[in-house]
């Protein structure tokens, strides 16, 4: 049996956490705007940045405080057993077991803005997703010596099924679902449509409104793309 330390999260209170967090933080700063339309540029200016800064400085506060917590996984031939040994109030369930059969899906993923790999186990029974991440650096053709060993048990228990069986294993990434594709494509129409608009009319696109789609289109459009080359 290996065990190997991780970071475990689910993507529903991820993604909780990444609608929430911004929304309180635009009704903080922008509802005094609209109560005050009137407001000079001077002060609109500066309240956007503030607000954004402070958005992303909770979002990685919470999401690393509370979105994610430490955890143990333990393979072997028999399956997979993941025990969280940090108490959360959004991770009730403190353990998940199962053998090889009852995986629905395994796929490792590349976090490009930290260099780091994230894994997503999918169970049949229940059919929940869990996220998986070690600690370890690594580079985006490399793989972790965790998913070196949980994508390993993988391959050998598929190899045993045929190519038709329910009972295999799907390797699905993160950035292989058709809302991730069809997400790319909004940001690369949103990049092209808002640079248009800013040489047809300027005056309906500021500068500071350019520059904030074309950075969360980029981080997107990146990870996006560094995942699915790593695709045969």
């Amino acid at each position: 049996m290996q065990t190997f330390p991780v970071s475990f999260s689910r993507t529903p209170v991820t993604v909780l956490i990444l609608i929430v967090v911004p929304l309180v933080a635009a009704a903080l700063f922008i509802t005094p705007l609209i109560i005050y339309p009137q407001s000079p540029d001077w002060l609109v200016i500066p309240t956007i940045v503030v607000m954004m800064i402070v958005a992303i400085g909770s979002l990685r506060f919470i999401i690393k405080k509370y979105g994610s917590v430490n955890a143990e996984v333990d393979l072997d031939e028999a399956g997979i057993h993941v025990r969280l040994v940090q108490r959360s109030l959004l991770y009730p369930r403190r353990e998940y077991h199962s053998d090889w059969e009852g995986l629905e899906n395994v796929s490792t993923n590349i976090d490009p803005q930290h260099s780091r790999r994230y894994y997503l186990i999918s169970f049949r029974q229940p059919a929940v997703t869990i996220s998986l991440m070690p600690s370890d650096i690594t580079l985006a053709d490399q793989e972790t010596p965790f998913g070196e060993a949980l994508l390993d048990n993988v391959a050998r228990y598929n190899s045993t099924h045929t190519i038709a069986s329910e009972s295999r294993i799907r390797q699905q990434g993160f950035y292989d679902t058709w809302w991730a594709q069809g997400l790319t494509v909004f940001a690369y129409l949103m990049i092209a449509s808002t640079l248009i608009m800013r040489v047809v009319a300027p005056e309906r696109v500021s500068i500071w409104k350019l520059v904030q789609v074309l950075c969360v289109g980029t981080l997107w459009l990146s990870a996006y793309h560094i995942n699915r080359r790593r695709k045969p």
